[in-house]
């Protein structure tokens, strides 16, 4: 579920944004872990973001079938996330292209 939950994430980045670079990172600390999926691309427009990991939305700066996808990426990246005890956000700190960061809590060493 991991893998596919990022996967989404990176799948939407390389369709979306029209950037030339992706970043993915990860960071733990604090009993969790945190995995950034950063691309600099176009960014999502402020009118997107409330929308944005509702199933179907597909933004204002998007062209239909020219880009592919139906929009369900984000929604469902957040809904495992959810699955696996995690969230998901869009960092509006990022001014060029888009941040996205799943934060998941790590299990307690036994």
């Amino acid at each position: 579920m991991l893998t596919r939950t990022i996967g989404n994430l990176v799948t939407n980045a390389i369709r979306h944004a029209q950037g030339e670079r992706i970043l993915i990172g990860a960071r733990r600390g604090r009993g969790r872990a945190e995995i950034w999926v950063i691309d600099d691309g176009n960014g999502i427009p402020a009118a997107d973001v409330a929308t944005i990991f509702d199933d179907y939305a597909q933004g204002a700066h998007h062209r239909g079938a020219e880009r592919g996808g139906f929009g369900l990426g984000l929604a469902s990246a957040r809904r495992m996330a959810q699955l696996m005890s995690g969230t998901i956000d869009l960092d509006r700190r990022w001014t060029s292209g888009a941040a996205f960061v799943l934060r998941l809590r790590l299990a307690d060493p036994a």
